[in-house]
C-alpha cells in the first residue's frame, strides 16, 4: 500500500485566516532537494504563472518554513515576468531557512546526506539574484544556532528585512502554540509586512549581539565571554540558556 502524503500543515490555518477570499496554492518538494530537482520545475512555473494571469492576481504572498522557506525564495525569483510585472503587492516571507546550500557551509551540518544528493544549483546563488520587485522578509529563531548564522550572512543587505523570533526552528508551530499563527498569516499581504510582523506578531529586529553571540558559540569561546556578550541583550532577547 502506498503511504499517503501528509496534508499541508498550513492548509487549515490558511482557511481560518482567509476563508475563500484569497487564492491559496500549496507546493511541496517531494524529493526533499530544496526545490533544485529539474523535473517538473518548468511546468510548475508555467502553471503558477498561468494561474496568476487567468485570475488577474494583483497581490501575491509566498511563504515557507525551513526547506519550504528556501522554496519560497526560489519561486519568487523564478516566476514568469508576465505574472509579476503588474503586481501591486509581492511579499516573500521565509521562516528558518538556509541562506546557503552548496557548498555545504561549515557552520551547518544538518541534513548533509540530503544536501549531497541534490543536483547542481539550477540558478545563481540565491541571494545574488532576488526579484527586484519583491519585498523579502527572513525570520530566524534566536534559539537555533545554525539558523542565526544563516541569517547573519544576509543581515546587512538592504533588500532583505531580517527579523528574529523566540523559540525553536519550527516558528510556525511556536506561533500556533501562542495562538498567533492566524494573525501571522493575515499580515502576509500587507504592503508593510515586516513592520506588521513586528507590531502584530511580536517578531523583533535582531541586534548585533545576537550574531556576535552565535559566532562566539560556534567558535567555542569561553562561556564567560559568551555570557558577557549576552548581557547587552534584554532577558527576553537572549537565546535559551542565557
Amino acid at each position: 500500500m502506498t503511504k499517503p502524503h501528509p496534508d499541508f500543515e498550513m492548509r487549515d490555518s490558511c482557511q481560518e485566516a482567509f476563508g475563500d477570499s484569497v487564492h491559496q496554492l500549496f507546493v511541496r518538494d517531494m524529493s526533499r532537494a530544496w526545490y533544485q530537482q529539474p523535473e517538473g520545475w518548468d511546468a510548475l512555473l508555467e502553471a503558477l504563472g498561468a494561474y496568476c494571469l487567468r485570475h488577474s492576481i494583483e497581490h501575491v504572498a509566498i511563504m515557507g518554513l525551513s526547506m519550504g522557506g528556501y522554496g519560497a525564495l526560489e519561486l519568487s525569483r523564478a516566476l514568469p515576468y508576465a505574472a509579476t510585472a503588474s503586481l501591486k503587492t509581492f511579499n516573500v516571507v521565509a521562516l528558518s531557512t538556509r541562506t546557503r546550500l552548496l557548498p555545504i557551509p561549515a557552520f551547518d551540518f544538518r541534513n548533509t546526506e540530503l544536501l549531497r544528493q541534490i543536483p547542481p544549483l539550477r540558478q545563481p546563488p540565491l541571494w545574488q539574484s532576488l526579484h527586484s520587485g519583491a519585498h523579502y522578509t527572513l525570520v530566524f529563531a534566536i534559539d537555533e544556532l545554525e539558523d542565526t548564522l544563516h541569517a547573519w550572512h544576509v543581515a546587512r543587505r538592504e533588500d532583505i528585512q531580517v527579523l528574529a523570533a523566540t523559540g525553536s526552528h519550527n516558528i510556525a508551530h511556536q506561533l500556533r502554540v501562542e495562538g498567533k499563527l492566524t494573525l501571522f498569516l493575515q499580515q502576509l499581504f500587507s504592503p508593510s509586512v515586516s513592520a506588521r510582523l513586528v507590531e502584530e506578531v511580536g517578531f523583533f529586529p535582531p541586534k548585533p549581539a545576537h550574531f556576535a553571540l552565535a559566532i562566539a558559540r560556534h567558535d567555542g569561546y569561553p562561556v564567560a565571554q559568551q555570557e558577557h556578550i549576552a548581557t547587552s541583550l534584554t532577558h527576553s532577547e537572549r537565546p535559551d540558556g542565557f
